[in-house]
């Protein structure tokens, strides 16, 4: 087997492996006061974020924090833009859930721009839930070379640094 191993690659996985399983044990410190804030308001901070958004473009499509489909269809009739949308079938309902498909559409029609990055945002931060442990930090596993590019691939629900921005 000595043969087929690239030694200094396997040694500098090695050294990779135990820093990752440091950087595993030690976790990141939380500001529990802070985090208790965040989840107590979460909701309110969505709620806020949508409706500073509505009031400065006037899209009329939230309905708090939560999305309404006939009000879009307005929204592009209004704009004159509805037969534009792509849609499911040719005679379905708009498509909304292809995310390649609304950022094609704000590229074209840029006053959708802050529409489509409040639904992204919206979606992205569904709910603030971490694992905190006794000592105040997050532990979650990095699972170094996941992805098949070879990248780490930690679960994004339990590690703080995968959360939206």
């Amino acid at each position: 087997m000595l043969s087929g191993i690239d030694i200094p690659y396997a040694i500098f996985r090695g050294r990779y492996s135990k820093a990752v399983a440091k950087m595993e044990f030690t976790g990141t410190q939380i500001d529990l006061p802070t985090l208790g804030r965040l989840c107590r308001h979460w909701d309110a901070l969505k709620l806020k974020l949508a409706r500073d958004v509505e009031a400065q473009n006037q899209y009329g499509v939230y309905d708090g924090i939560h999305w309404n489909n006939r009000r879009f269809g307005l929204l592009l009739s209004r704009i004159g833009i509805l037969n534009q949308w792509p849609r499911i079938t040719p005679e379905g309902p708009l498509s909304l859930d292809d995310e390649d498909t609304f950022k094609d559409m704000a590229a074209l029609h840029p006053e959708l721009a802050p529409l489509r990055d409040l639904r992204s945002t919206l979606v992205r931060l569904n709910k603030l839930e971490l694992p905190v442990g006794k000592d105040n930090r997050n532990r979650a596993p990095v699972m170094p070379y996941r992805a098949i590019t070879g990248r780490n691939y930690p679960p994004t629900s339990k590690f703080i640094f995968g959360r939206p921005a």
